[in-house]
């Protein structure tokens, strides 16, 4: 299974999961979460990241695909996260760090609408 496979089918698990448990209800850690795919038969693909699929966090060589990418996850702190699903109308900042640990704002989320800044 590729990296983009493996991302469609965790959407689907997550999103099963906020219709049953809603969103935003507790952190979730790294290992919660993955626990909580492979439990549902997601085998996890070796480059599969929590991080890469957050409304609010990204790297800079994903900022041209960052729109169109599966979004599930709120990152809180290094290794937690809040469960939103896909489609959630997130409102707050997107950040990457630079190679300094510098994090730089590169977009504002308002109720599910993604503006870059210039």
């Amino acid at each position: 299974m590729g990296l983009q496979e493996c991302r469609e089918k965790a959407a689907v698990i997550i999103n099963d999961y906020v219709l049953a448990f809603g969103t935003r209800n507790e952190v979730k850690t790294t290992a919660e979460i993955i626990k909580l795919l492979t439990d549902k038969g997601l085998e996890i693909e070796t480059m599969f990241q929590i991080s890469d699929m957050c409304y609010n966090k990204t790297n800079k060589a994903n900022l041209k695909s960052f729109p169109t990418d599966i979004k599930l996850f709120e990152y809180v702190s290094r290794g937690k996260y809040y469960i939103l699903g896909e489609n959630y109308n997130y409102t707050g900042d997107v950040v990457w760090a630079d190679n300094e640990g510098k994090q730089k704002v590169v977009g504002t989320w308002k109720n599910g609408i993604l503006t870059y800044r210039g």
